[in-house]
């Protein structure tokens, strides 16, 4: 029950914002980048190197970590749509989905009673994380942006809580 009402609870202050968003004039100032790299890290949107593609309002952000070595092995691969609400000189607010896949492998060594080593043994884990929530984009210098996002996820698909993202990336 209390799931149901954060989420009704979600959906109500979308409708709310987007009702409200008014859609303010272009000014000839605002440069419009489309293309941003940078690094993110999120629960929902995952972590490492970024790379967000803005067509008008509406956009997709990649994210990529792998980590791999002899006996580990861990990548992280984030797919978030972005639809921006209001757009200015100096911030964009927007809504955010994301979309999170963890993967891990981990091997060791298991020890029995007597000391001695046997088989190595074999971890793998799989996890499928996904969000909604509101993000602020914050424009500094000419090229760079810091944003912050925040929200409701489902972590392993089945936790709900809330979550936080940021990322800092470079615009061109």
């Amino acid at each position: 029950m209390k799931s149901l009402s954060i989420i009704l609870s979600a959906i109500g202050l979308c409708t709310v914002l987007l009702s409200n968003a008014q859609t303010p004039e272009p000014t000839p100032s605002v440069t419009v980048y489309k293309h941003h790299i940078g690094v993110a890290a999120g629960f929902t949107t995952g972590y490492g190197l970024s790379y967000r593609y803005m067509h008008s309002r509406w956009g997709v952000q990649a994210t990529f970590a792998p980590l791999v070595s002899e006996d580990y092995a861990q990548i992280s691969l984030g797919l978030s749509p972005i639809y921006r609400i209001i757009e200015s000189q100096y911030s964009n607010l927007f809504f955010y989905q994301g979309n999170h896949f963890l993967y891990e492998k981990n091997t060791y060594e298991v020890w029995n009673e007597n000391g001695q080593s046997s088989e190595p043994a074999t971890f793998e884990y799989y996890r499928y994380n996904a969000g909604i929530g509101l993000g602020i984009e914050i424009l500094m210098l000419k090229r760079v942006s810091i944003n912050l996002m925040a929200g409701y996820a489902l972590y392993d698909m089945t936790e709900l809580n809330m979550t936080g993202e940021l990322g800092l990336f470079y615009r061109f």
